[in-house]
């Protein structure tokens, strides 16, 4: 999350991104580690997430989310946040991969 990657790419489209505080960050690092990569789908994991989306959304006032590691999304999905967009980077390169397939 602290990389450039998202950072400068997404600044040269005029897109600014905000990245969770350190001990937030730590926190979905964790819970990625310790039990969405060992198939654990623990309900309080996801409100933690939610909480910290909800955060960034009332200090930031963000409008959408990066899910930006491939557990993410096996976690969280648009429906269980309303209050911004999810941006599921696996499913927008698979969309984006079979479109230059059909070119």
């Amino acid at each position: 999350m602290q990389l450039p990657f998202y950072f400068h790419g997404l600044a040269k489209q005029g897109i600014e991104v905000i990245a969770p505080a350190p001990k937030q960050i730590q926190t979905i690092h964790q819970i990625i580690t310790t039990e969405l990569e060992i198939n654990i789908f623990n309900p309080a994991s996801k409100q933690l997430i939610l909480q910290i989306i909800a955060e960034l959304k009332a200090k930031e006032n963000i409008q959408g989310i990066i899910l930006g590691c491939t557990e993410l999304p096996r976690l969280l999905n648009q429906t269980d946040c309303q209050q911004v967009t999810i941006y599921d980077t696996v499913a927008l390169h698979v969309k984006e991969l079979l479109a230059k397939m059909k070119n």
